[in-house]
């Protein structure tokens, strides 16, 4: 404000006339400002805010910040194909196969199984070579199942699946190869259905691994596996499997198809073969009565008794 002139501010007084009045004391003044705040409806388009003048823009651009993608599975699974930092080996001693050994680690392992974790806690306890033996997995399952330990991944169990049936068939195509050699005669043979076969083997042997060592995720997995792969000629063997494993699901698959094709699957011997409890849920599935609800009374009547 230009003090020279005659002008009035906003107070309708001149400057000595201000100086003079009643609201200033000690040579200064007290003013009350009453801001009215406004809702803005809908943000500005094209990423601009306008701030006091219309000629002062702020611009909001997102970072340019690349963040790189995630290496946890990666690096967890290296350290165990790798063997680095490894204070445990888990060999795999399985019928005439030869022995297999994977370098793991007891803190990953005892981490993901329970079964693992007290096998470390208290048979490792006095061993010097710090080795855990196991006789009774197939080492591609066993395989399967560490690398599922480290991943969390069943992509990655179906590629370690893959690449064993693939070197197995390699090795049965060169033994083959060798007895056939200088014979013109010998027909190519076709191994679709052995394929077929060893797949669900292989899935067989997860499972019983993942009931094994308590590890219910690839368990569970499996089953659903083995569940797209029912046929008349694996379903009592599956339902057997089912059985011995608790595998719920599989089992109500298997008694569902089975009673579905019970034509076919009666006459095989494998159904004649059955263990009595699963012949006793297959007759009661054919009645119309769930075994999986059963079974808990008849627990507790043999309680009671």
């Amino acid at each position: 404000v230009d003090l020279e002139t005659e002008s009035k501010g906003v107070f309708g007084l001149s400057f000595d006339e201000l100086l003079g009045s009643e609201w200033v004391k000690d040579d200064s003044i007290c003013f009350k400002v009453c801001i009215e705040e406004a809702v803005m409806k809908e943000h500005p388009s094209g990423g601009q805010i306008r701030v006091g003048k219309t000629d002062v823009v702020y611009e909001h651009k997102p970072p340019s910040v690349e963040v790189p993608p995630s290496t946890l599975q990666a690096d967890l699974l290296s350290l165990l194909i790798e063997g680095r930092h490894s204070d445990v080996s888990i060999e795999a001693v399985y019928g005439e196969a030869a022995p297999v050994t994977f370098s793991a680690h007891t803190g990953i392992l005892s981490q993901r199984s329970d079964v693992f974790a007290a096998a470390f806690s208290h048979e490792m306890r006095e061993s010097a070579t710090r080795t855990l033996t196991v006789t009774d997995v197939p080492p591609p399952a066993l395989k399967a199942l560490l690398h599922f330990l480290y991943t969390d991944d069943f992509d990655e169990v179906l590629k370690v699946l893959r690449e064993e049936a693939t070197h197995a068939a390699g090795t049965d195509a060169g033994d083959a190869a060798s007895s056939s050699a200088g014979s013109s005669s010998a027909a190519p043979i076709s191994c679709a259905p052995e394929d077929a076969q060893q797949s669900i083997a292989q899935l067989q042997a997860v499972l019983a691994a993942a009931h094994k060592y308590g590890v219910l995720r690839l368990l569970r997995w499996a089953e659903g596996q083995l569940c797209d792969k029912l046929s008349c000629e694996m379903a009592c063997s599956l339902l057997s499997l089912a059985h011995v494993y608790g595998a719920t699901e599989l089992e109500r698959n298997c008694l569902a198809f089975m009673k579905a094709n019970m034509a076919q699957v009666v006459k095989r011997a494998d159904f004649a073969a059955l263990a009595p409890e699963a012949l006793v849920k297959f007759h009661m599935h054919c009645a119309g009565v769930d075994p999986a609800e059963e079974e808990p009374g008849r627990k507790r009547k043999r309680d009671d008794e």
